[in-house]
C-alpha cells in the first residue's frame, strides 16, 4: 500500500495545495450562526453533516513526457465516478466512513527533472507530474454507482 493514493493511482506527495500539508477535509456537522433584527442574542442552526469541495495536490515521478500525459488522462477518467478511497501519510480515510468523488484534475506541472537518483516509486524516472485535484468527500453509505449521491 502507497503512503499516498486517491482510488488506485499512488503518488510521492499529496498535500493540501495551501502549502499546510494538511490531511484531506472530512464530513462533520456544519452549523451557521444567525441573529435577528430586535432580537438580542445569536441562534445557532445545524445544517448537518457534510463537507464543501476541497483541493489536493499530488505529486508523481515519471519516465518521460509522454506518460505524463497519459496519467492524466487516466486521473481525468475517474471524474464523476463513484468515491474513491484516500490514503494520505498512510492513513486510510475509507476507515472513516468517507469517500472522495473526483470533480476535476488540472496539471500543475509536467516538467523533466535535471538531475535525479532514480525514482521515488520506480527508476528511470525523468519528469515530474504535479495535479490539482478537487473533491467531493460523502458518506459511503450514503452513495451509489457512478457517484450519484442519495438524498
Amino acid at each position: 500500500m502507497s503512503h499516498n493514493s486517491i482510488g488506485e493511482h499512488q503518488f510521492h506527495m499529496l498535500n493540501n495545495p495551501t502549502g499546510r500539508n494538511g490531511p484531506p477535509e472530512f464530513l462533520r456537522h456544519q452549523r451557521e450562526t444567525f441573529q435577528r433584527p430586535g432580537t438580542n442574542g445569536t441562534g445557532v442552526r445545524n445544517l448537518g453533516i457534510k463537507a464543501p469541495p476541497f483541493q489536493m495536490v499530488s505529486g508523481l515521478d515519471m519516465t518521460s513526457l509522454n506518460s505524463g500525459v497519459i496519467q492524466h488522462a487516466l486521473y481525468v477518467g475517474e471524474t464523476g465516478t463513484g468515491p474513491r478511497n484516500i490514503v494520505w501519510r498512510g492513513i486510510t480515510y475509507e476507515g472513516f466512513g468517507d469517500g472522495y468523488i473526483v470533480l476535476d484534475v488540472e496539471v500543475l506541472d509536467l516538467s523533466p527533472v535535471r538531475n535525479t537518483v532514480g525514482g521515488q516509486l520506480g527508476s528511470g524516472a525523468k519528469v515530474w507530474l504535479s495535479c490539482l485535484w478537487t473533491l467531493q468527500p460523502v458518506k459511503l453509505t450514503e452513495t451509489k454507482n457512478l457517484g450519484e449521491v442519495i438524498t
